[in-house]
Parts: structure tokens; sequence; C-alpha cells
């Protein structure tokens, strides 16, 4: 399975698109602030995440880091040797702080916290 997180209207043919609205092409409506996600364990090859990630909380209701929760959910349901693509925009863009949807910015660097090496 292959699964776009936060689809909105970029539907991906042979993905499973998820949204939190019910729009045209979505195949699964889930809140991605709800943990655990509606995915067996290990059981996407692929999984994109485009433009999603710097719209969310900094943290949960439990006051837990979005972020490493997450990234724990994509660990639970990534198979084995998957590949994972998420495009945030960089603070350095012009538009990371004109949006005022965007919560967080982010750096090229803020993903090595979760590669020990």
């Amino acid at each position: 399975m292959k699964i776009n997180i936060g689809a909105g209207h970029d539907i991906m043919e042979g993905f499973v698109n998820t949204d939190i609205v019910d729009l045209p092409g979505i195949d699964k409506v889930f809140n991605l602030m709800h943990f655990p996600w509606p995915f067996e364990d290990g059981s996407a090859s692929d999984i994109c995440a485009f433009d999603i990630i710097e719209h969310l909380p900094t943290h949960t209701n439990e006051y837990e880091s979005t972020y490493i929760k997450f990234f724990e959910e994509i660990h639970r349901i990534l198979a084995p040797g998957g590949t994972v693509i998420i495009r945030t925009p960089s603070w350095k863009a012009d538009f990371a702080y004109i949006d005022f949807t965007h919560v967080k910015p982010f750096d090229i660097r803020s993903f090595d916290f979760f590669d020990p090496t």
C-alpha cells in the first residue's frame, strides 16, 4: 500500500489518499492528530506527506510533541525498506511566514534528529 498523507486536492494515483476533510478523491478521512492512525503496522511501502507537517500544531492535547508522534506513526506503518517523502517549506523560503496557516517552519537539518548517524 502507498499512502498520501494530507492529500487535500493533490490526489495521487495508486495511493490511498488521506485528509481530514472528505474531498473528492480522498480514500480515507481521519485527523492526523488522533493517534494511532488507521493503518496496520508495516502496511505501507511508500508514504508521502507533501506540505502538511508545517500546518500541524506543535503539541498534542496531552502536551506531547506532535512532530515526534507524527514520525512515530510513520515509522509504525512503514514496511521495512519502505520510502518516506516529506516536503515542507524551508524556514528560509519567502512564503514560510506569509502563510498564516503555517505553524512551524523547518530546516533540512531538523530531520537529523531522527537519524542517529
